[in-house]
């Protein structure tokens, strides 16, 4: 009893030391580039309500996630009234008031996903390991100050990390959880589309396969099945996500359906795959 006392305890520091920090004083310290993402937000949401679909690229990185939670953040603040109408003058909607209201969502999911994080930590690795690394993560100075801002750097780092940590955890589990690597595909994709940089991260999945085919002796048939699956959950999400892909055209024709209807054929062919118990698919004795 005394020993979940003290978990109790520990786990309830943690979110303390994990959320306070972000939530605190969030008018304070404007930073150069916050206003481009804070007229960015209002962009995206304006065109959001009004069906303007194609207006949602506001960037080429291209920041979905980020204009997502800051023009949530104004259309609450709007209340019933027209944003359009309400914030159309930039003076007014520039302030510091309405730069908190757009870094409090963002707070909250950084620090939120800092706690995933450390959930997935103590999968892997046990109790010590995701006590010490979710700490460190909650008070790193880089990443307190990037998830305190309007901007992109924070989710993204966020979102890959998970990326990564759930690809382990799917590979590490006996059986192998498709859940895992469907999260890992919307964790995926929600960092790209915070920031496209983090499509990098494809590069690394060949070593990490590599590794685990040679060591672990897996499948190389299943790792590619996995990999399909993977790539069709997360293209999936981006095209959910994002409403200027609803508009975009090859030719006269607009092909969001056809890439709909594409991601649902992998992710049924290769979910049938993963699911058949093959020999070939099972780890090498």
């Amino acid at each position: 009893m005394q020993k979940q006392i003290s978990i109790g305890i520990f786990v309830l520091f943690l979110v303390l030391l994990t959320f306070l920090p972000r939530m605190l004083s969030l008018s304070a310290h404007w930073s150069s580039d916050e206003s481009t993402w804070m007229l960015r937000s209002r962009t995206f949401i304006i065109a959001l309500e009004q069906g303007r679909f194609a207006d949602t690229l506001t960037a080429y990185h291209p920041g979905v996630t980020t204009t997502w939670l800051g023009g949530l953040a104004i259309r609450k603040a709007a209340g019933q009234r027209s944003i359009s109408e309400l914030f159309t003058q930039t003076d007014r909607f520039l302030t510091t008031l309405m730069l908190a209201r757009l870094r409090f969502p963002i707070a909250v999911l950084s620090g939120a996903l800092i706690l995933i994080i450390g959930l997935l930590l103590y999968r892997l690795f046990g109790a010590s390991l995701a006590a010490v690394g979710t700490l460190f993560l909650a008070i790193e100075p880089f990443l307190l100050a990037e998830s305190r801002r309007v901007h992109t750097d924070a989710l993204t780092s966020e979102f890959l990390f998970l990326t990564l940590l759930l690809w382990l955890c799917y590979l590490e589990s006996e059986p192998q959880r498709r859940r895992d690597l469907v999260l890992s595909g919307i964790c995926f994709g929600l960092a790209c589309l915070t920031k496209s940089h983090a499509g990098a991260f494809l590069l690394f999945l060949p070593f990490l396969f590599f590794w685990y085919v040679k060591q672990r002796r897996l499948s190389g048939a299943k790792m590619l099945m996995s990999t399909i699956f993977f790539c069709a959950v997360a293209l999936l999400t981006t095209l959910i996500v994002w409403p200027y892909l609803w508009t975009v055209t090859f030719g006269n024709r607009l092909i969001c359906p056809l890439l709909f209807i594409g991601c649902f054929g992998l992710l049924f062919w290769s979910g049938r795959k993963l699911a058949k118990d093959y020999s070939e698919f099972s780890p090498v004795e």
